[in-house]
């Protein structure tokens, strides 16, 4: 295939990629855009390793590895959460419409809930050490 080719199978890709609206700032477009630009330039040695980067990204466009192994219900449903996984969902399509300020509080709120987990995991290590201290084996 020739090298202008694999420049227009990159910007058929590019016009169909989503757009990544919890992190705008930060775009896998752009590094698409990169490839598609240097597609012309590259060496004819190239060319099949280009043929299987476009490949992939087909792949993950048309969802085909997830399509070829579905995830199991019960792996979207655990027993001990069982909405964790749509309330999860709702949350992610709340981000790009929260204001800047409901923004930082669920991240204050994130570092919090980090800080807690870490002293009860800081507060089991001590616990557990001073259990098998005090515990007299003989």
């Amino acid at each position: 295939m020739s090298r202008s080719n694999i420049a227009k199978h990159y910007s058929r890709i590019l016009s169909q990629w989503p757009k990544d609206l919890i992190r705008p700032e930060v775009q896998f477009a752009k590094v698409i855009q990169a490839r598609a630009a240097n597609a012309t330039k590259i060496h004819e040695g190239q060319e099949t390793a280009e043929l299987k980067n476009v490949n992939a990204l087909y792949s993950l466009l048309d969802n085909r590895y997830s399509k070829k192994y579905p995830v199991p219900k019960g792996l979207l449903r655990p027993t001990s959460s069982p909405t964790y996984y749509d309330d999860l969902l709702v949350q992610l399509n709340e981000v790009p419409t929260q204001s800047r300020w409901a923004s930082l509080m669920a991240r204050l709120k994130g570092l919090t809930m980090a800080v807690i987990q870490q002293q009860c995991k800081n507060q089991y290590k001590i616990s557990s050490k001073w259990h098998h201290e005090a515990v007299d084996y003989n």
